[in-house]
């Protein structure tokens, strides 16, 4: 293609400048906004907010043989990369340029390596085809291209015929890299370069600076076959995401242009495949418990007390007066001090307005990636107005799924994910005018500049409290808050739904979301977390800082005073420490896990005795509990359950939820009867729960 050939506004219709593709419709397409005259170069945009910057596709790839995909000899490669690029598109209007541009890249490494076999047709690929290609992808690009091997071969010769090797210039003894692998036949598929030689790299190493054209041919081998012998596999991900394109051939198949795949590439699946050859991507460090749930309670702090305060004084008064915004922060319980100019990071208790801000953006991320357990990049793609509620109040985050659904979703939330989104939302506001984007992470302080939360986290942690001056605790990082949340769902919460769980995280199997919350480290710590949170819970009953209801929770209550009574009879002060083991123990002894549930009632069901088929919650075998059977009336007339504050106000909701099932209903249909039934028991069972068994006098001590 021609150096000045200009790229062209698209009209409202897309016309290809190709005949023979003749499936594309004659529509408008919001994502491509403009094509070369020769149809080889696409300007594509992103689905909203910061994707809509836009990102070039060029169709001017390099084969093997040193032609280029859009030659006339590669006629039949070329259509097929096109249209599966238009195809994808139209299935996947709302992706994100960069992952379009990357399954076009993955499809034509596919169609490089197939050149290297001497294939010139997608029909004829066979089995074997797929299942070698395959093996090459798993251990990356370099040795599906056989880059290694042809650098190999190439040095073999240079050596053998004592010829020189590329320099950088005539007077140089550095190797010229680049030289050596055009002349070595290693062409680089993407036409932006972005490729990585990483084993060429270590042969160029060895052979050193100087070039070494008398080095000894069987050391050569032999360092080349240690190369090949030590190849690892990439992760299931990386490769899952090359072998989309070829099961995609097979899905799109009679909307593509000439013969395609003959059969199904992937029996199970590219997802299946790509288990099987794939290694397991490394765990990100899981936060310690305390320290995680003390964090995101200081990254609330931020987002419901401070916000306000820094919106007003900053975006919405836009007069800033540091001793003012200083003054109403005091007040409000943070002790910073704010100036208008750069303060020194070894200032701990000062900042800046723009640091704040910053400082306030990493809280707001936090508090997304905690509750939502969005990725990383994920949460760095939102939008303004990102967040909708529906008709019953819930808040929904629509989200770009990038790794696995690679389409936009939508992902229930808590109220406190909306608080920050729409401190972001103003925030941004008016670097977004500016800009012309809608993305949430950037603002206008004087200046306009992106936000990077990720590097505040730290700084945020010191003005939380939770890593005091001159202490490092923990280094937090934006990637541990999704397992910290699969974590608490599992470990705190019943061990509960793997596959409700697997979902929410938008995993593309089960066996990664068994691997979040499966790590015999963090089961133990939560243990003693759990112990700790216990002790905690006793405590407050005991001393009566904290209020709780149902006859489970009037008797721990009652044997906490019976035995401060008998410890004071044999000591003059007894230490409430002394009670809280001892109620522990027993409740250890007994098997009661003091399991919450969400509604606000806690479980203290004693698992391993008889007195178990008294739960509620009985499974099939009569005893109990089963917690996946538990609800609000069950819990409510529970001779185990311990009534907290918070179950007050959960079943006056189901209460209220049942009556408008009943008046929804009709007045004479079976389900109203049930609701007006449920309505009554609920109602009656709140007031006057059911006495609990007493337990055996040798268990009271």
């Amino acid at each position: 293609m021609s150096e000045t050939n200009e790229i062209k506004p698209v009209l409202e219709t897309f016309i290809p400048s190709q005949k023979d593709i003749d499936f594309l419709p004659t529509i408008y397409t919001p994502w491509l906004t403009s094509i070369s005259e020769d149809g080889t170069i696409w300007n594509l945009k992103g689905g909203s907010g910061a994707k809509e910057k836009t990102k070039i596709l060029d169709f001017n790839f390099l084969l093997p043989d040193g032609s280029l995909l859009t030659d006339t000899k590669n006629k039949h490669f070329y259509n097929m990369a096109r249209s599966y690029a238009w195809v994808f598109r139209l299935y996947s209007p709302q992706c994100d340029a960069i992952i379009h541009i990357s399954r076009v890249r993955s499809l034509v490494t596919f169609f490089y390596w197939l050149r290297l076999q001497n294939v010139s047709l997608l029909s004829s690929v066979t089995t074997d085809h797929i299942d070698i290609f395959s093996e090459k992808v798993a251990f990356g690009n370099e040795w599906v291209r056989e880059a290694p091997d042809r650098l190999y071969k190439y040095l073999v010769h240079v050596i053998s015929a004592h010829e020189k090797l590329p320099r950088i210039d005539s007077n140089s003894t550095v190797l010229s890299r680049k030289a050596i692998y055009h002349a070595a036949g290693i062409n680089i598929i993407a036409s932006d370069g972005n490729t990585s030689f990483r084993n060429c790299a270590e042969i160029l190493n060895w052979l050193g600076v100087n070039g070494k054209e008398d080095a000894d041919l069987s050391e050569l081998e032999c360092f080349f076959n240690t190369i090949q012998a030590n190849r690892t596999a990439t992760t299931v991900q990386n490769i899952h995401r090359n072998l989309m394109p070829l099961e995609e051939l097979w899905s799109y198949r009679h909307h593509l242009p000439g013969s395609s795949l003959k059969g199904k590439p992937f029996f199970r699946g590219a997802s299946d495949r790509a288990a099987q050859l794939g290694v397991k991507s490394n765990r990100h460090p899981t936060i310690p418990p305390h320290l995680g749930i003390e964090y995101i309670s200081g990254a609330l702090t931020w987002v419901l007390d401070y916000a306000t305060i820094v919106t007003d004084e900053v975006f919405i008064a836009k007069k800033i007066s540091v001793s003012q915004l200083s003054k109403r922060l005091q007040n409000a319980g943070l002790a910073i001090e704010v100036h208008t100019k750069q303060v020194s990071r070894s200032l701990v208790r000062k900042t800046n307005v723009t640091r704040l801000v910053e400082i306030l953006s990493a809280a707001c991320f936090v508090v997304i990636a905690a509750l939502s357990a969005r990725r990383v990049d994920e949460i760095a793609d939102l939008g303004a107005d990102c967040v909708v509620r529906d008709d019953d109040g819930h808040y929904w985050l629509k989200v770009y799924i990038e790794k696995t659904n690679q389409r936009y979703d939508q992902i229930p939330v808590p109220v406190a994910v909306q608080r920050a989104i729409s401190c972001m939302e103003l925030i941004s506001k008016t670097a977004r005018e500016s800009s012309g984007t809608d993305s949430i992470w950037q603002m206008k302080v004087g200046a306009l500049h992106q936000i990077k939360p990720n590097l505040h986290l730290d700084r945020l942690a010191f003005f939380s409290g939770v890593v005091r001056e001159n202490e490092k605790e923990w280094h937090f990082t934006a990637h541990q808050f999704r397992r910290f949340f699969a974590i608490l769902y599992f470990w705190r919460y019943e061990k509960g739904d793997l596959p409700g769980l697997s979902h929410h995280l938008r995993h593309f199997d089960l066996e990664m979301t068994k691997r979040y919350v499966t790590d015999a480290e963090m089961g133990r710590v939560w243990k003693e977390v759990e112990a700790e949170w216990q002790a905690d819970f006793i405590r407050g009953v005991i001393d009566g800082s904290r209020n709780v209801g149902g006859k489970a929770g009037v008797r721990i209550k009652k044997e906490g005073d019976k035995l401060m009574s008998i410890f004071r009879k044999s000591v003059d002060v007894v230490a409430p420490e002394r009670v809280i083991e001892t109620l522990q123990r027993l409740a250890k002894r007994l098997g009661s896990e003091f399991r919450q549930h969400v509604w606000g009632t806690i479980c203290a069901c004693p698992q391993k005795t008889k007195f178990s088929e008294h739960a509620r919650c009985k499974g099939s075998e009569r005893t109990g509990p089963v917690f996946k059977n538990a609800s609000e009336d069950l819990c409510a007339s529970c001779p185990f359950a311990i009534h907290t504050e918070q179950f007050s106000v959960a079943a006056a909701k189901d209460l209220e939820l049942r009556k408008i099932t009943g008046n929804c209903s009709g007045s004479d249909t079976i389900l109203s009867e049930l609701s007006e039934i449920q309505i009554v028991s609920l109602e009656s069972l709140l007031k006057n729960a059911q006495p609990i068994p007493l337990l055996p006098e040798e268990n009271n001590g």
